[in-house]
């Protein structure tokens, strides 16, 4: 398809839709917290009120999958609508009290219509991932007491769930979803102040028991939205290709909110097909073609892979990929997991760009990043967004610990003797920090310091006048194609099954995905082959949290405190 596109070297078809019938009177004067940024203007709550704004109601904010182009106003009238009959199945703020929606579409104009809807009744949104099993979709909707939406194509898989968890689900036809009264919209976002109410729960594994809720206020995302788009210069005059995940923190707040936060469009692939995405990258339609691409590493990796398999033999194609991608493409970005130098170095070979490196956290969001005007240094993650605060420390305890640095957007404090490395774990403190894990205040207090600071669990160095991510201090923690995996979530799934008596996951290096997700097992009568394992696996665990790589022993070896010593138990995959 790709090959096909550069040697036409053009696209058609692409027009930007002429929104009939559409309001231009001066909506609303929405009065919640701004924000005013030199490059972004102001950005508001609720983050959503572009969709009212007279200057955007004939701009694309949305192209589907299949090219489909939807205005800031088609999206408004839709999730008004929904949230119409949301309120009328009882979802709506009632005293304070915010209620929950859990939520499952497709990767098309149903998504960002039922997060909008969901923040038009004041409630608190969960979106859930169709590549979840069954046991952990009813773990997320026990533990938050949520309301259960979803597209036409998943009742199926939710009908049980819904059932087994009593929860009320509510099937959609977005197809046929009739378009609200804006008004509603309007006067929502007027009189209801979002300023700290809870807007988001997203679910993150720890490094022990079942995964955390992790609830960001409207407050939390605003400021991590001003953030995101303030450093990166994120405006109405940019179109995110979004190849990622809906469900994590990435691919929803970075890559889908901040840009309709500021009235920019969003085009969305059904799924990451590196093929495809060249297609969009290399389009000749300049009005609606892409110029920034959020990824993790191993989308940059396929993308070098299909490069190399269709282009790389040709001189012409490839100065011609270097040089549309040099004019066209703004900003590339990777993150989610730490980004090998060769790809680096290659991807900066084919396209012409250094890819911009960051570093945050679904509890945190963006906390470090390479500047976009400047030089950005293989490996490192750059400086503190404007409102983050850092430390570097010795931890001995969340009371005790000792200060090696501290830094803002303005700069570092060094504390350690002249010549001795900044080495040591990261605290962060901001706006930006959630409110708390829903449902689990044990869990809330131990992950910050009694100083009030939010303990990432990374281990860093500040050299060179940045910041390097030198990794978790857990090996329980596997980041994996950009996912971040709790290696004791999947032994506690994968414990379920009576084939298996013992198990112990890790993750091992590898160039494509991060690392690798191996396990070693003890098995209960018959020892089972991967494939075997697979299908057994797929059951209760997510496909990208599945092990790839089995080593059998008739009993996992233990040290004198009866514990499994991963490190050592690493050493067998050696060969």
């Amino acid at each position: 398809m790709v090959t096909m596109l550069l040697g036409s070297l053009c696209r058609g078809g692409l027009r930007r839709p002429v929104e009939a019938g559409c309001n231009r009177r001066a909506l609303l004067l929405f009065t919640n917290t701004t924000r005013a940024r030199s490059t972004t203007g102001t950005i508001r709550l609720p983050l959503f009120a572009p969709v009212f704004e007279p200057r955007f109601q004939e701009k694309v904010a949305f192209t589907d999958h299949q090219g489909h182009h939807f205005t800031f106003a088609q999206l408004g009238r839709k999730a008004a609508g929904l949230a119409a009959e949301l309120e009328a199945k009882g979802v709506k703020c009632r005293g304070g009290d915010e209620q929950r929606v859990a939520f499952m579409c497709e990767r098309d104009l149903s998504f960002p219509t039922t997060l909008i809807s969901t923040w038009m009744t004041g409630s608190i949104a969960i979106p859930l991932s169709s590549s979840h099993p069954d046991t952990m979709l009813e773990y997320f909707l026990k533990s938050t007491g949520s309301k259960l939406v979803c597209s036409e194509i998943y009742k199926d898989k939710l009908n049980g769930v819904a059932k087994s968890t009593g929860t009320e689900l509510l099937v959609v036809n977005f197809d046929k979803l009739k378009d609200g009264d804006v008004s509603f919209g309007v006067k929502v976002a007027k009189e209801y102040n979002y300023e700290g109410k809870g807007g988001l729960i997203l679910f993150t594994s720890g490094t022990t028991g079942q995964p955390k809720g992790v609830l960001l206020t409207h407050s939390n995302l605003l400021d991590q939205v001003t953030n995101i788009c303030d450093a990166w210069e994120i405006t109405e005059k940019d179109t995110m290709l979004h190849v990622l995940p809906l469900h994590h923190t990435h691919g929803l707040i970075h890559a889908l909110i901040s840009p309709l936060a500021v009235g920019a469009r969003s085009h969305m692939l059904q799924k990451f097909d590196p093929a495809k995405a060249w297609a969009e990258l290399l389009s000749t339609d300049n009005e609606l073609r892409p110029n920034v691409l959020m990824g993790v590493p191993t989308v940059y990796i396929k993308l070098i892979e299909e490069f190399d398999k269709s282009f790389a033999k040709s001189p012409t194609k490839v100065a011609f990929i270097k040089e549309t991608l040099k004019q066209k493409m703004r900003l590339i970005l990777s993150g989610s997991a730490s980004l090998p130098v060769p790809v680096l170095e290659r991807f900066e070979q084919i396209s012409g760009h250094r890819l911009l490196e960051r570093y945050g956290m679904t509890e945190i969001g963006m906390a470090l990043t390479n500047p976009l005007h400047g030089e950005r240094k293989p490996g490192f993650v750059g400086k503190p967004f404007e409102t983050v605060k850092l430390r570097v420390v010795d931890m001995t305890s969340r009371d005790n610990y000792k200060l090696l640095a501290e830094s803002d957007s303005h700069g570092t404090r060094i504390l350690v003797d002249k010549g001795e490395k900044v080495i040591g774990d990261l605290l962060v403190k901001g706006p930006s920090v959630f409110k708390e894990y829903w449902g689990n205040p044990e869990a809330t207090k131990k992950e910050f310091t009694n100083d009030g600071w939010f303990i990432t669990g990374d281990t860093v160095e500040f050299t060179e006048g940045a910041y390097k991510i030198l990794g978790r201090k857990s090996v329980d923690i596997i980041k994996s194609g950009g996912y971040k995996l709790s290696a004791l979530e999947i032994e506690t799934q994968l414990l379920s099954f009576p084939e298996i008596k013992e198990v112990a996951v890790m993750g091992l290096p590898d160039p494509t995905w991060g690392q690798r997700v191996v396990a070693v097992l003890a098995w209960n009568g018959k020892e089972l082959s991967l494939a075997e394992f697979k299908e057994l696996a797929k059951t209760r665990v997510a496909p990208y949290a599945i092990p790839t790589l089995l080593k059998s022993l008739p009993e996992l070896p233990r040290n004198h405190l009866g514990k499994v010593n991963k490190k050592e138990l690493v050493k067998i995959f050696a060969t």
